[in-house]
């Protein structure tokens, strides 16, 4: 959980606002990426990062009430 750190704080959440995360490697188009999954605030959010350079790919947010 430490390494999700910034991007906890690119979703605006803290730490302790997380109830779940999960974390797996991929590839995709030849480049390693981590897809990141967590809920916070009643929210979900996934994202993609860069193995290499720790960059954000992208990144998505919902509503778990949907």
């Amino acid at each position: 959980l430490h390494d999700a750190l910034p991007i906890l704080s690119n979703a605006g959440v803290s730490e302790t606002d997380v109830i779940y995360i999960t974390v797996k490697q991929d590839w995709d188009n030849g480049r390693a990426e981590y897809e990141v999954d967590f809920i916070a605030g009643g929210m979900e959010y996934e994202y993609e990062i860069d193995a290499a350079s720790g960059n954000v790919i992208s990144w998505e947010a919902e509503s778990v009430y949907d």
